[in-house]
């Protein structure tokens, strides 16, 4: 029990202290949005189907916004969805994503698609980040959707840790529920997880 809080603690600490080094990151990376698309031929070729359901987020606060990437998705025909919360300690559902979309806010405030559109299966899903360690592990907000999300989906779904370079720490507290993602993004480079 006592290591269990400690992690929460160590966790609870590094939130607050990555959160404050993004501000600083984004606003000294205004190019960063737009580095990422290069990367957008290998993601498309990454899931078995040919036009792949990729799920992205609706960036909030300092978070790497993807809003050149989805038009760029777009114009190669992919399907897009966003993740909407329906219900707290539970997985995310994800809705289709178009370019008029009705969106409303969900239950934790964030701009998501109404139930006017259907909800959706994704074959990728990008999962935005506090920060990160190169074994795939990522900090988030404490809320653990996206960790329920990835377990829920398990190997039928590839997932991409979205964050800039500087993100980057030596290694993350991690607990039994925290999953790894299968890919990392950032304006630099886009890395698979060696998960051996």
């Amino acid at each position: 029990m006592a290591d269990e809080h400690k992690l929460t603690a160590d966790k609870y600490a590094a939130r607050k202290r990555q959160a404050q080094a993004r501000k600083i990151m984004a606003a000294q990376s205004p190019k960063a949005a737009n580095d990422i698309c290069k990367f957008i031929e290998p993601i498309i070729n990454l899931s078995a189907t040919k036009k792949p359901i990729i799920a992205l987020y609706n960036a909030i606060g300092s978070e790497l916004k993807l809003n050149a990437f989805a038009t760029q998705l777009r114009q190669e025909n992919i399907k897009l969805c966003l993740p909407v919360v329906v219900q707290k300690n539970a997985p995310l559902i994800f809705r289709e994503w178009l370019t008029d979309c009705q969106m409303s806010h969900d239950e934790f405030n964030i701009l998501a698609p109404t139930t006017a559109h259907k909800q959706v299966t994704p074959d990728v899903i990008f999962v935005p980040l506090l920060a990160f360690d190169r074994h795939g592990y990522r900090l988030g907000y404490g809320g653990g959707f996206y960790d329920r999300t990835l377990a829920k989906f398990g190997k039928n779904v590839i997932s991409i840790g979205v964050g800039f370079a500087a993100q980057q720490v030596n290694q993350m507290p991690r607990g039994e529920f925290d999953r790894a993602v299968d890919y990392l993004l950032t304006e630099q480079e886009f890395i698979q997880i060696d998960q051996s």
